[in-house]
């Protein structure tokens, strides 16, 4: 999207996020991708859920919901401000 577009998508970065996560780099973390750190403390959470109580996963779609709203919403606003 980057490279054909100009465009940041709003996974721009985050694997780089998490990289730095797991070598306790918080602060490089957030300025890598600003939702790097609380997707990875999400997914880990979601990882959870569905192996000990997967009767529990009833909010799956308003989180799914919710993630992609919440994505695209950055998405929209990295651009913007890089504009």
């Amino acid at each position: 999207l980057k490279r054909f577009l100009g465009l940041k998508c709003a996974f721009c970065g985050m694997t780089h996020s998490w990289i730095a996560i797991f070598k306790g780099e918080w602060a490089r973390a957030f300025q890598e991708n600003l939702l790097g750190p609380p997707f990875l403390v999400g997914t880990v959470i979601l990882a959870l859920v569905v192996v000990i109580r997967p009767a529990a996963f009833k909010w799956s779609r308003p989180a799914t919901v919710l993630s992609l709203v919440v994505l695209l919403g950055y998405a929209i606003a990295r651009n913007m401000v890089g504009a």
